[in-house]
C-alpha cells in the first residue's frame, strides 16, 4: 500500500514546479468546432511528458515523487509511466500531486479519463471540491489519438487534436465535411494526417 498523502504534500516544490512549467512551455493548440472554429485551445501532449518525466531513467519523476513523499515510500514509478502519467499530470497542475498514490492503489488510471461529475469510483482527497477541481482541468490531458477507421462521436466538452481544417461540403445545415490536419503526436492515420470528419 502506498504512503497516504495529506493535502499540505500537494507538489509545490521546485520538480513538480518545473514539470509545470514545461507543461505550459509544451502545450499544443487545437482549433474549435464547427460553431466556433476560431476558438482555439491548448493541451499537453502526454507523450511528450511521459518523456520528459522518463528522462535519464526516470530521473525526473523520481526527483517529484522524493518531493512529494519523502520520507515515506512513493508509489511505483514504471507504473505511473506506464498507467497513470495524464492523471499525474492533472494532479500536478492542480497542486495536489502526492494524491496519485490514491489513484495507483484504486487503479483509476488514465484510461478512465475523463470522468464524469458523478463517477462514484473516483478516489478521495481530503479537499474541498477535489472531483469537480478534476474535472474542470481534465480535459487538456486527455485528448484522444485519431486512429484509422475510427469512428467515434466526441462530447461537445472534448478537446480534439486538429491543426487546420477546411470544408469539403457544407449540406444546407444537415451535416458539413470537414477535411482536418492532425497533431503528429496524436496523429495514427495515414501518414499525411488528413482525415475527413462530418459535424451534423
Amino acid at each position: 500500500m502506498a504512503h497516504q498523502p495529506t493535502p499540505l504534500q500537494g507538489g509545490r516544490g521546485p520538480h513538480s514546479f518545473a514539470f509545470r512549467e514545461w507543461m505550459n512551455e509544451n502545450v499544443l493548440c487545437a482549433i474549435g468546432d464547427s460553431e466556433d472554429e476560431h476558438r482555439v485551445v491548448a493541451f499537453v501532449p502526454i507523450d511528450g511528458a511521459r518523456e520528459y518525466l522518463a528522462y535519464d531513467h526516470n530521473t525526473r519523476l523520481d526527483n517529484i515523487l522524493h518531493e512529494l513523499f519523502h520520507p515515506a515510500a512513493p508509489p511505483d514509478g514504471p507504473t505511473i509511466l506506464s498507467r497513470f502519467v495524464a492523471v499525474f499530470c492533472i494532479l500536478i497542475e492542480l497542486g495536489y500531486g502526492a494524491a496519485i498514490s490514491r489513484f495507483v492503489d484504486h487503479d483509476w488510471n488514465d484510461h478512465r479519463l475523463p470522468s464524469g461529475q458523478n463517477y462514484s469510483g473516483f478516489p478521495s482527497y481530503p479537499v474541498e471540491a477535489f472531483h469537480q477541481n478534476f474535472c474542470n482541468v481534465q480535459m487538456k490531458f486527455c485528448v484522444p489519438k485519431f486512429t484509422r477507421n475510427m469512428q467515434r462521436e466526441f462530447e461537445d466538452t472534448r478537446i480534439l487534436p486538429i491543426a487546420e481544417k477546411r470544408v469539403l461540403s457544407d449540406q444546407g445545415g444537415v451535416a458539413t465535411v470537414f477535411e482536418v490536419q492532425v497533431h503528429a503526436s496524436h496523429n495514427e492515420l495515414q501518414p499525411s494526417g488528413l482525415a475527413t470528419a462530418v459535424s451534423t
